[in-house]
């Protein structure tokens, strides 16, 4: 029996963006699995996270006005399509 060889990979850089992060403490353990994550508030989001960044998960409760930052609905994010 041969064994195969391990190859280390480099682990993915996440970053988590919550309006809520107590609430959000169960999708960084489950993002936690694939890569490392740092959450912020959705507040302090930055404006170009890619290239130090694998990728952006955003959570936030869009029931909540105040959780959208306004800035957002310039790209059309939050915004209802119900009337």
């Amino acid at each position: 029996m041969t064994a195969s060889p391990h190859r280390a990979t480099a682990r993915q850089r996440l970053l988590l963006a919550s309006d809520d992060a107590e609430q959000s403490s169960e999708l960084a353990e489950i993002l936690g699995r694939v890569g490392d994550v740092e959450t912020v508030p959705t507040a302090d989001l930055p404006d170009d996270p890619m290239g130090r960044l694998s990728g952006v998960v955003v959570d936030i409760n869009l029931r909540s006005p105040g959780s959208r930052p306004s800035s957002w609905c310039k790209f059309g994010y939050g915004q209802s399509t119900t009337s």
